[in-house]
């Protein structure tokens, strides 16, 4: 009976750490500006929808419950990614702002605080809006970020 209740430990523990990995990729997709589609799909696996239809402007789209990312390239690489995330306070939702923003200014962008819920930030080729907004279903919060590839 206690190598069972280890089991189901040692799982819990495994799906809150995968779960944990999830929520942070999420926030940080601006990370794939500049890389290229095979690597979105590498990370994140199929898409649930690809509209190749204009080579120069690739879409793939990803959706797991309410939550999305959007990932737009061409020929070479990513130049947009859209992502939001839902949260059910807005309490967790500006934790997980926080925390992306802070991840962020430890890989070189620099902040540009619009409010204490939406941020802009930038670095050398890469520029993205981070903000909280009440969902408008009115229980929920979601996370927006908006990412493109800057000259």
């Amino acid at each position: 009976m206690k190598y069972l209740k280890r089991i189901l430990i040692a799982l819990c523990v495994f799906y809150f750490v995968t779960a944990l990995q999830s929520f942070s990729q999420e926030l940080t997709v601006y990370q794939f500006i500049g890389k290229t589609k095979s690597d979105v799909i590498k990370q994140y696996g199929k898409p649930i929808h690809s509209d190749e239809s204009n080579p120069d402007m690739v879409c793939i789209f990803y959706k797991k419950n309410q939550d999305t990312m959007i990932f737009v390239s061409d020929k070479t690489s990513v130049y947009q990614v859209d992502a939001m995330k839902f949260y059910p306070t807005e309490a967790s939702a500006l934790t997980a702002l926080n925390s992306a923003v802070q991840t962020a200014i430890s890989q070189s962008f620099s902040p540009d605080t619009l409010s204490s819920s939406s941020f802009k930030l930038y670095k050398p080729g890469v520029e993205f809006n981070i903000s909280v907004n009440k969902a408008s279903s009115g229980t929920d919060y979601q996370v927006k970020l908006h990412a493109a590839h800057k000259e």
